[in-house]
Order: structure tokens, then sequence, then C-alpha cells
């Protein structure tokens, strides 16, 4: 299989999914996906906010006790120790953004869920493939799986990530010569993500065929080119700053799950 010339054709998809979508009536989609995406960024604001006053107050005693120390000493100036303090409270502020988003990929997946299971039924009915009947309790099962291999997915992503990014620093300063590595990392790692991103959206596709979780991370391994394809948009989308907390998960997951029924005739009834 050329996984180059998949790649590409996939990534050719990406504009045809969005008109596809507004041609079957599935546009709305957008807006419920903005709904919940706004929803988990204001909690996501009301609870770094939540968790940075829990600690700073936690530990103000500890932290005015040191400065008044500090400053009866004359080690420091009370403009450098209000400067301190201030840098520290953006510095805490800052850690737990990074966490945040860090858990933004996954949560919106998780919540999006019943919304992509749904989704990539319309997507797959419209282009007249034959489906199971629908009922309530296959959905239900068709969303739990999915958040099950979202969680499975984002796992294997951070071990792999750290794994990459532990063994880029270890090996240069066994072999120097290897410290091209570094350079190429972001790159190595960008790939990484938007792999695992197209492997959590097409396993609504391969849901379908009755696909176990781990069979369904393998053949996405063996369409790698098809889940690039998928994953590198959305991917794109979840990491522009500003974009990724606002039209990054309408546009990335919705657009991303037409895609894949687009391919779903090549991909996935090939390895039946």
């Amino acid at each position: 299989m050329n996984h180059l010339a998949s790649l590409w054709r996939t990534l050719r998809l990406f504009l045809p999914s969005v008109q596809f979508l507004l041609r079957e009536g599935l546009g709305r989609v957008y807006a419920l996906a903005a709904a919940v995406a706004v929803f988990l960024l204001f909690a996501f604001f009301r609870i770094r906010s939540l968790v940075v006053n829990a600690i700073i107050t936690q530990f103000e005693g500890l932290w005015n006790g040191w400065l008044s120390e500090a400053e009866d000493s004359g080690l420091f100036g009370s403009t450098l120790l209000d400067v301190l303090g201030s840098s520290a409270e953006i510095a805490l502020h800052l850690l737990v953004f990074w966490i945040q988003l860090k858990l933004f990929k996954p949560l919106i997946l998780i919540l999006l869920s019943p919304l992509l299971a749904w989704l990539m039924e319309k997507c797959l009915a419209a282009q007249g493939i034959s489906l199971p009947p629908f009922t309530w309790g296959g959905f239900v099962r068709n969303v739990w799986r999915g958040i099950k291999v979202a969680l499975l997915l984002t796992l294997m992503e951070f071990i792999l990530v750290v794994f990459c990014m532990v063994l880029s620093f270890i090996v240069p300063l066994v072999f120097p010569p290897t410290g091209i590595i570094v350079l190429i990392l972001p790159f190595i790692l960008s790939g990484i993500s938007a792999w695992f991103y197209g492997a959590a959206v097409l396993d609504y596709a391969w849901e379908y065929r009755s696909v176990s979780p781990f069979d369904s991370i393998r053949k996405s391994w063996q369409n790698r080119g098809v889940t690039l394809g998928i994953g590198i948009p959305f991917f794109a989308l979840m990491t522009i700053p500003i974009i990724s907390w606002t039209i990054g998960p309408v546009f990335g997951a919705v657009t991303s799950i037409a895609t894949a029924g687009f391919v779903y005739k090549e991909i996935v009834e090939e390895f039946d």
C-alpha cells in the first residue's frame, strides 16, 4: 500500500467533508460540538482558578513567613518580593494551564463521543452503506467503546511521547553525532499525535465491522497513510493557539468523522 498516496488523497477529502456535512443537513452538528467545547472551556477556566487559589491558600502562610524573614534580614527589597510573589502565581497558572491543554484532547473526544458515534452512522448511511438497525443498546455500546478507545490511545500516546523525549536526550549523550534527533523531535512528536488523533476517529468506523479496540489500533497502523490524513487536520486545529480552544474541536473532530466515513469502503471492507 502506498501510504504517501493514501495520505495525500485523504488530506484532500477534508474540505469535501465539510461540504458533504452541509449538503446532507448535518451542519448543525458543528453548533452542538461548539457548545460542548465552550462548556469545557469555561469549566477549565473555572477549575484553574479554583486549583490555583487552593494551592495559594495552602502555602500562603509558609510563603508569607519566608517573605517576612527574607525582608527582615535585608536579603530582598519589598518590591522584589512582590515581583517574586506575582511571578510565582503566574507560573502556577501557566503550569495548571499546560496540564489542562494536555487533558483537553481526551476530554473533548470523550464528551463528543455520543455526537461522533451518531454522526458516523449518519455519514455512512448517507453514502448508502448498509448498517445494523439502530438500537439504544448498540448506541450506548458504541459511545462507551469510543470513550475507552480515546483513553487507551491517550495513554499510549503519552507513553510513546515520553519515551521518544527521553530517548532523544539520552542517545546524544552516548553518541553525540545523533544530536540532530533533538532538532527533528518536534516533527516526530507531531506525527505521533496526528496518528493517534486519526486512530481515535477511525475507530468509530472499525466499530461497525465488530473490530476489537486493539485490532482497531492495529488496522489503523496498517492504514497509517489514511490515519495520518485524517489526523493531521485535526491535530493542526487542536494545536494552533486560541483555535485549539474554540473552533479546533468543532471542525477537527466533526469533519474528521465525515472524512473517515468517506474512506470507510476503502480501508474497512478491504479487511473483512
